[in-house]
């Protein structure tokens, strides 16, 4: 059974005071980018591995107390779920959506904003992160890391390993928090966006390496030198395949 946004707020735990976001799109959406890459049945595998790989690093760390996919897709959210992920539909009319910026990535920032507001009117966590799901290299050391920084600030940001994008938001939730202050700029020259509107860059003298190398391609997938266990299985099974028969078209990439 799905775990529903409707279902009744949440008590952090013992130690986790983080409720994290994370918008997954669809399958048939969702790394685009990687078509000329790998093909279908590869793309989708790898997607679906990233996803787990993201909610096992939340599970891993003591200062998230629930993670919640925010999905379309019955697929995803089924796996998620499996994976002990809370599951909430960009479809739930009885959450409210906070106004989206134009511009970017409206896909992740409209499920960004769904979640953001499950958290701060379902729950009662004090703080709320919105992470993305491609991020097979995060490790729960460079969570815990970041989300500490965060604690420290209102609102808060990482910037992507190419520093033009953001891979994680971070919001302190009260009663009194307004609508603009929950505002997300995923996408392109999001990170800017961000620092414009006065959030913090917590990056700083921070590598976080996992945490910010989003993979847009296969080339982005290789310069991760610590796969999570899922998306390493994925990689494994195009090596052992014949070369281009699922995986990518020139498995040399990877080492690029």
């Amino acid at each position: 059974m799905l775990r529903s946004a409707t279902e009744s707020p949440t008590a952090p735990g013992a130690d986790g005071q983080w409720a994290v976001v994370v918008p997954a799109k669809s399958l048939d959406r969702a790394k685009s980018r990687m078509t000329a890459e790998l093909s279908d049945p590869a793309r989708r595998l790898l997607v679906r591995a990233m996803l787990l790989d993201v909610i096992e690093v939340n599970h891993r760390c003591p200062l998230v107390g629930v993670v919640a996919v925010v999905t379309s897709d019955h697929e995803l959210a089924v796996l998620a779920s499996d994976a002990g992920a809370r599951v909430l539909s960009e479809k739930d009319e009885q959450l409210s959506c906070p106004s989206v910026v134009s511009g970017g990535d409206q896909t992740f920032r409209y499920a960004a904003a769904i979640g953001l507001s499950w958290a701060r009117t379902r729950t009662r966590y004090r703080h709320v992160a919105v992470l993305a799901s491609d991020l097979p290299g995060i490790t729960d050391s460079e969570l815990t890391s970041a989300l500490s920084e965060a604690e420290r600030c209102e609102r808060g940001f990482v910037s992507d390993a190419d520093g033009t994008g953001t891979t994680m938001a971070t919001f302190a939730t009260s009663g009194d928090i307004a609508a603009d202050d929950l505002r997300t700029f995923f996408g392109t020259d999001s990170a800017r966006n961000f620092a414009e509107s006065g959030a913090h860059d917590l990056v700083a003298d921070e590598r976080w390496y996992g945490l910010r190398r989003d993979v847009d391609s296969v080339v982005h997938l290789g310069s991760i030198t610590d796969l999570g266990q899922q998306t390493r299985r994925v990689v494994d099974s195009w090596r052992a395949d014949a070369p281009g028969a699922h995986g990518p078209r020139s498995l040399g990439k990877m080492e690029e």
